[in-house]
């Protein structure tokens, strides 16, 4: 007959059951990029108000235009008001680094100003413009970005 053998100690282990890893710890949304040029944006807005516009609308047209990633609509009530809040945008924008590329509108003409930044294009408009070209409607499906402080 044969010897029972002894089950070796390693048999005789209880075998535990293998811990789940531990999760990682899941923090809120990760931030989204923002877009460097939404400060300049929010800073002329600013400047326009300073300055007393009307009506200022900032839109977020990035996501809806090759040209530029967001669009100041400034309302404004006499030509000596548009030269002010003209002057004001130009001056907050050169203290962060940024000269206008170009500008279109002149002291003649001061119905309609449009002052291109790159990514940012700056409107001021009296008030038969604004109801004319109808900018806000034109870009109504674009996203408002808060500028008020």
């Amino acid at each position: 007959m044969k010897k029972k053998t002894k089950l070796t100690k390693s048999l005789k282990k209880k075998v535990k059951p293998a811990k789940a890893p531990r999760r990682a710890k899941v923090s809120a949304a990760e931030p989204k990029e923002v877009n460097p040029f939404r400060k300049i944006a929010i800073a002329a807005a600013r400047a326009a108000d300073e300055k007393i516009g009307i009506d200022i609308v900032l839109l977020d047209i990035g996501a809806k235009s090759d040209v530029a990633d967001y669009l100041l609509i400034v309302g404004v009530e006499s030509a000596a008001q548009m030269g002010a809040i003209e002057g004001q945008i130009e001056e907050d924008l050169k203290a962060l680094g940024h000269r206008a590329l170009r500008r279109d509108g002149t002291s003649r003409e001061r119905r309609w100003m449009a002052i291109d930044y790159g990514n940012l294009l700056v409107h001021l408009l009296m008030p038969q413009a604004r109801e004319l070209y109808r900018l806000d409607q034109l870009w109504e499906s674009a996203k408002k970005v808060n500028w008020k402080k």
